[in-house]
């Protein structure tokens, strides 16, 4: 098909050529000038216009917190104590010794005449005649417990 195309094309070039110098008008025309070659500019480039980036805001996420594990409360302390001598013969001083269990904070004792103390091991000096009831209160972050020894102390033998 692409042959038969150029052989026709071919011969319409040659029959157009023929008829073209057989014109006699045609002849004696001067043969056309051709204006100047228009000048091609360069082919304005669309510009962009360039805008500010817009600013993106992040919503903040709100991630679910588990709830706080609790502190475990301490055990409350067990108050309970020893002294030595618990019978004297005249004034003595008996020595206290805590034997109390748990977390503890604080120790008040009362020795039962009159005097008390805020020592964890104290003394206590006794210069009268009877029977004396030590306590033993114990502080601690579980609680307090107080230790209570009925007619603990005995002294005889002052003199008063």
């Amino acid at each position: 098909m692409k042959r038969r195309y150029f052989a026709v094309l071919v011969l319409g070039l040659l029959a157009g050529l023929l008829v073209f110098s057989a014109c006699p008008q045609q002849a004696s025309t001067p043969t056309p000038t051709l204006s100047p070659t228009p000048t091609l500019s360069p082919t304005p480039v669309p510009t962009a216009t360039i805008s500010p980036t817009p600013v993106i805001t992040a919503t903040p996420v709100i991630t679910p917190s588990l709830p706080p594990t609790p502190t475990p409360t301490p055990a409350p302390p067990q108050a309970d104590f020893v002294g030595s001598p618990t019978s004297c013969n005249g004034p003595t001083t008996v020595s206290f010794t805590d034997l109390s269990t748990g977390e503890i904070t604080s120790w008040a004792w009362d020795f039962g005449d009159g005097h008390t103390s805020n020592l964890q091991n104290p003394s206590n000096y006794y210069r009268y005649n009877g029977y004396f009831t030590v306590s033993l209160t114990v502080t601690g972050p579980g609680g307090t417990d107080v230790e209570t020894k009925t007619n603990y102390i005995y002294v005889y033998g002052c003199s008063t």
